[in-house]
């Protein structure tokens, strides 16, 4: 499969530099075409007035780009920063606009710290572009990493599949080593009402489902799987740190849960001291649909009601799951389908 282009979103920041050192020498070693794009502050837009203030923006978009030029001078080849687009607005709508004119596959930011109180005036571009966008975002921090370790954190939702064919795809591309990570949270504890079944039954079901919906999607041969158990963003990120990961590769399933797990996931790693070589990258959301998260439900509740016996029951063949072939109806997707 052929690469599409590579949009950069830069300001005048060290990290954006960086990001874009990161986008040229992988457009390079991918064949494809990287653009710089830059979105400025329309300081105009809050007060209404259209009339005018040509000329005002004329010399803002002047301004942004004589401000950002100096920072990526010497970092990036002349030619792109030459042809650098500027365009007023707001980051996640000047990109996703950019993504759309020039059939974009990805989207490279740079990572900075923000504070809390500055999370919550202003927001993280990053995290704003991929509630937003289609592509995938990869946030790059710190120098222009060499990637030789790249991570990929799934779980048994319909995000895994196109998670882990970005991250075979991008192990392939820099000729780096891969590892498949799932992480099995704890059961919930809610008060007043008891657990239908036990830790370790849920455990075993899970795996179960792994081994079948999640491990069988990895076609790269050699890829080391590994089950973890424990909470995910802290997980993930230890597991990142002490193999040296490179790049981490993170599914979105489009849900706020994932969005802030990812969220969570680069703050983490920020306070790290021994931290990976800093880049993320979570996949477009192509993730489950309310179809796939019934399947996974019907299926934990077939498991459920016999493994209390100690049995462990399989589907029979023909059968998606084992609540069609043991409940008394079929599970909710193959309802819909009849």
């Amino acid at each position: 499969m052929s690469w599409q282009p590579i949009v950069v979103g830069v300001d005048a920041s060290p990290e954006a530099a960086g990001a874009a050192a990161f986008a040229v020498s992988m457009s390079q070693r991918a064949g494809t075409s990287c653009h710089l794009v830059h979105a400025a502050r329309d300081a105009w837009a809050s007060v209404g007035v259209e009339e005018g203030v040509d000329g005002l923006w004329h010399a803002l978009v002047d301004q942004a780009r004589a401000d950002i030029t100096g920072g990526l001078a010497g970092v990036v080849p002349r030619e792109l920063v030459d042809n650098m687009a500027v365009r007023l607005g707001r980051a996640p709508v000047v990109l996703r606009q950019a993504v759309a004119d020039l059939g974009a596959e990805l989207v490279v930011l740079g990572g900075k710290h923000h504070s809390a109180l500055g999370r919550w005036l202003g927001g993280s571009t990053s995290l704003n572009v991929a509630r937003t966008t289609d592509v995938p975002i990869l946030v790059a921090a710190g120098s222009l990493p060499t990637i030789r370790r790249v991570l990929v954190a799934v779980d048994n939702s319909g995000a895994a599949r196109p998670t882990l064919q970005t991250a075979e795809r991008y192990a392939h591309l820099f000729g780096a080593a891969l590892r498949a990570l799932s992480v099995l949270e704890p059961l919930p504890v809610i008060p007043g009402m008891t657990q239908a079944y036990e830790t370790g039954e849920y455990y075993a079901m899970t795996e179960e489902l792994l081994e079948r919906d999640v491990w069988s999607l990895i076609r790269t041969p050699g890829v080391e799987r590994i089950v973890r158990y424990g909470m995910a963003v802290s997980t993930i990120v230890r597991d990142a740190t002490e193999w040296g990961a490179d790049l981490l590769i993170v599914g979105s399933d489009c849900s706020t849960t994932c969005r802030h797990r990812w969220s969570s996931c680069r703050s983490a790693l920020r306070r790290s001291r021994s931290r990976p070589k800093r880049t993320w990258l979570p996949p477009s959301r192509d993730g489950s649909t309310t179809e796939d998260s019934s399947r996974l439900r019907s299926t934990a509740q077939g498991n459920r009601a016999r493994l209390s016996c100690h049995q462990v029951l399989r589907p029979k063949p023909g059968d998606c799951c084992v609540f069609c072939s043991y409940d008394d109806v079929r599970c909710p997707p193959r309802q819909t389908t009849a």
